[in-house]
């Protein structure tokens, strides 16, 4: 628990700095497409289920479909061949 409490210690005090890269997930949030033969993942959906009415009159809530790795990470673009000249995550500037 020593690790956990000094991380706790350090967020309190101004250690760490944390910053949050939140961003709701929607249907135009930007997804990696392949070229052809490659698959790819769909979109984000939202599919409503109900909404305080006859389908669930208490409760709201929904279906997400998405691909695994929709809105999960940051990537720097050297991962990929196309970007083989370009900045790694580490290069990314702080703000």
């Amino acid at each position: 628990m020593s690790v956990l409490r000094d991380f706790s210690a350090q967020l309190c005090s101004g250690g760490i700095r944390v910053v949050d890269l939140t961003a709701p997930l929607q249907s135009t949030t930007p997804i990696l497409q392949l070229p052809p033969p490659f698959g790819n993942t769909v979109p984000f959906q939202l599919e409503e289920i109900s909404r305080y009415d006859d389908r669930g009159p208490a409760w709201y809530w929904n279906n997400i479909h998405t691909g695994e790795h929709t809105g999960t990470h940051l990537d720097a673009p050297i991962h990929w061949v196309t970007g083989r000249d370009g900045r790694s995550v580490a290069e990314i500037a702080s703000i």
